[in-house]
């Protein structure tokens, strides 16, 4: 943790200091003021003014007099471009690499973080899917819970028409929350180490084996046994999960420094348009690497297999022997040492958890969860339109660089298509293709985004106005200053701001208002006395 801090603030503190702001128009006006300096205003014939009105530097220059003078190629990259990379394209790359992944071999885990450039719009939907099936554990996890703590028995008093109900655990509703807290851990681990494995089949097998027992003073010692047995092993569980929120946070904080020194007209001279749209279109990406953080991934699946074959002991243990063998298949890891490797790289790229049945009088819970993910894939599309409008600010206007980035947006959704579509078949050919597209794609985003934030594309159609005025009626304005100023002071913070804000509010009202209850799950207040008192040796 101390080398990634270091290294990352070396980063930042060798970047800082050599921020500059230079762009292609300068450089074109200078040439220009050198022409009219020798009194040269007419090019084959023609003036090189926009409208003889106004003469001198604070003329507008015609579009084929700035092809004449500064070039008809539109493959300007400026003279700071390696500034313009360290400060604008590396630090969201480098955000990308703190991701929490579980052991995986190197080819795999960069493959993994390739994924969410290439396709962040699966991985934004595979964290929710996550956090829903986390949810889904712990509705499970209270019925559960409500079964041990009031079962009701067929005994000779139930035959008279009387209903017995046993409590086994203490009054209270923390209690309660916490021994479905820990059900929880306990069903999403299963499914883990069980490829889908639905908790509800636990649920029931648990249910049909405690309606086994011949009387209720046996039945209450089992329960007691297995409520213990649970909240020792539940808060294990949970800390086999290697999750940093801190790390996260301390990662998008040295993102943000460099941004954060570049936008601020106090600190930094403006910036051109040009430089935003990495930071704007990728921003999502600092939802996904939070999000990431606070879910975590089990570090180890041989341990966590290992914990549930000691939670199936135990609970067995409790249970009539006429009832352990379904119990037993369904808590017991189906997975073998050798394939672990193999699970965790298929769980993190396509794998989807069980299916949630959605029963009647969940429609609401049905519609919440759509809107909710609406609502965050808009970030997407949002941020696209904010580098949009940044890069299509005075005098520029529509350019040649709002068709990259429609190119991009396009490119992830048909990768997350290509994901879409594959995410259930087994075949290895079809499974290449995912990464291919994923490596394909992240490439080309990188690729097209630093290009134009060196300059790329930033010629004379740019800067004339080509697309809005047209070939006739485009110009290009020598006296931007003023523009520049407040375009830089003004609207380009605006953007960012609006943008980074969005991400960050994102994060803090799924983790502590929407998604509170299943983070609940992931959370665990694990000490080593619960290590010591379940018998674990977790390194």
């Amino acid at each position: 943790m101390l080398n990634y801090i270091s290294s990352h603030l070396a980063f930042v503190f060798f970047i800082v200091p050599r921020t500059s702001k230079a762009f292609s128009h300068g450089w074109c006006k200078g040439r220009f003021e050198e022409k009219i300096a020798q009194n040269q205003t007419t090019i084959n014939g023609k003036s090189i003014y926009f409208t003889t009105s106004t003469r001198g530097n604070d003329s507008d220059i015609t579009y084929d007099a700035c092809k004449a003078i500064c070039g008809s190629h539109d493959n300007s990259i400026v003279n700071d471009w390696a500034v313009r990379l360290c400060s604008w394209v590396l630090p969201i790359i480098i955000l990308t690499f703190t991701v929490q992944l579980p052991p995986l071999a190197r080819r795999q885990k960069l493959w993994a973080v390739m994924r969410l450039m290439g396709d962040p719009i699966g991985s934004l939907l595979w964290i929710t899917k996550e956090l829903r099936f986390y949810d889904y554990c712990l509705a499970e996890g209270a019925k559960t819970t409500a079964q041990l703590e009031n079962p009701v028995l067929e005994d000779e008093h139930a035959k008279n028409g009387t209903l017995v109900v046993i409590s086994t655990g203490e009054p209270g509703d923390q209690a309660q929350k916490d021994l479905a807290r820990n059900f929880a851990r306990i069903f999403h681990a299963s499914s883990k180490s069980n490829p889908g494995r639905d908790p509800r089949e636990i649920r029931e097998l648990l249910g049909s084996a405690m309606s086994a027992f011949s009387n209720a003073e046996e039945r209450k010692r089992a329960l007691e046994e297995i409520r213990k047995q649970v909240n020792e092993y539940g808060p294990a569980i949970a800390a086999l999960k290697s999750r940093s929120t801190l790390r996260s946070l301390v990662a998008v904080g040295c993102f943000l420094f460099p941004v954060v020194i570049a936008l601020v007209p106090a600190l930094s001279p403006p910036a051109s348009g040009g430089m935003l749209p990495p930071i704007l279109i990728l921003s999502p990406l600092l939802l996904i690497v939070l999000l990431n953080g606070a879910i975590g991934e089990y570090s180890n699946l041989w341990s966590l297999s290992r914990v549930l074959r000691e939670v199936q002991d135990k609970i067995l243990a409790c249970l009539p022997e006429q009832s352990r063998e379904g119990v037993a298949a369904a808590l017991s890891p189906t997975v073998r040492r050798e394939d672990m490797d193999l699970l965790t790289y298929t769980q993190i790229s396509m794998t989807e958890p069980p299916r949630m049945e959605i029963k009647k009088g969940r429609l609401s819970a049905l519609v919440k969860r759509h809107v909710l993910e609406g609502i965050l894939l808009l970030i997407f599309p949002l941020g696209t339109a904010l580098a949009g409008v940044a890069i299509g600010t005075a005098p520029t206007f529509l350019n040649d660089r709002h068709f990259v980035l429609v190119a991009i947006f396009v490119a992830w959704m048909g990768s997350w298509g290509v994901t879409w579509l594959v995410k259930d078949r087994e075949r290895r050919v079809l499974r290449l293709l995912v990464v291919v597209t994923h490596f394909a794609v992240a490439f080309l985003v990188v690729a097209l985004l630093a290009a134009t934030t060196c300059g790329w594309l930033g010629g004379c159609k740019m800067w004339t106005g080509y697309y809005r005025y047209g070939p006739g009626e485009a110009r290009m304005p020598l006296n931007l200053t003023e523009i520049f100023n407040y375009n830089g002071n003004r609207v380009y913070p605006a953007l960012a701001t609006v943008c980074l804000f969005l991400n960050l509010a994102a994060f803090i009202c799924l983790r502590f208002w929407v998604l509170r209850d299943p983070f609940s799950v992931i959370t665990s207040r694990y000490s080593k006395a619960v290590e010591v008192e379940a018998g674990l040796e977790l390194a």
